[in-house]
């Protein structure tokens, strides 16, 4: 299956099983990173790093999803489609290149 973006790169994927695991292990006392929504054909994860006084202003991250049919798993496409709340452009920036980050560090590129 050769799954490429516009600019001729191969797409970025992780199972719904190690999204799961980098996120709790990038999550500490301090930045929280969860699972907000999910559906058949997107996942929201989110980041929150509140500040001292407790107040927290998380960004949202939405990417697509689709179905593996072969192991029936849930598989997240690494490509932002939309990127929300946080304080200003900036977090929204950090954010985004945290999970981009994140979730490549257990990519598997689709042949």
């Amino acid at each position: 299956m050769q799954a490429r973006l516009a600019m001729g790169q191969k797409w970025a994927v992780i199972d719904r099983i190690a999204l799961d695991y980098a996120l709790s292990q990038a999550s500490g006392i301090a930045h929280r990173y969860w699972v907000e929504r999910e559906s058949a054909n997107r996942i929201t994860l989110a980041y929150s790093n509140p500040d001292e006084y407790g107040n927290e202003e998380p960004v949202f991250v939405c990417y697509p999803t689709f179905k593996d049919r072969p192991f029936n798993m849930q598989v997240i496409v690494v490509w932002p489609t939309s990127v929300t709340g946080g304080r200003d452009e900036q977090d929204r920036d950090a954010v985004c290149e945290d999970f981009d980050i994140m979730l490549t560090e257990t990519r598997a590129p689709v042949e």
